[in-house]
């Protein structure tokens, strides 16, 4: 399944009322973090076709950022049934925790 971006806090509502598993990264530009998971996000993504993958732009959403206390980019957040987990990654995030951390979402 296609990684999704959103552009604000509404389209996000919605997609998490309507998916059981959702996988958010909130990322930001000029970012050599963010640019070198954005490639493994595709691929993860592809793995695990049940999960909806989105990427939101941190610098654009400051407030819904902030409400999921997102500080930094690239974070990643899982949600399931509507409700955020406990699970987050930042920073430099390799693809075998990101596969973990989904796998675990998928338990």
């Amino acid at each position: 399944m296609p990684v999704t971006h959103l552009t604000n806090g509404d389209e996000l509502d919605a997609l998490l009322r309507d998916n059981g598993r959702v996988v958010v990264d909130f990322f930001s530009t000029e970012c050599p973090p963010c640019e070198a998971l954005a490639s493994v996000f595709e691929k993860i993504s592809e793995k695990y076709p049940d999960v909806k993958f989105i990427k939101i732009m941190r610098q654009d959403n400051r407030d819904l950022a902030e409400s999921f206390t997102v500080m930094s980019s690239p974070t990643v957040l899982f949600f399931k049934q509507g409700k955020m987990q406990d699970k987050r990654l930042c920073g430099r995030i390799f693809e075998a925790e990101l596969d973990q951390a989904v796998n675990e979402l998928m338990a």
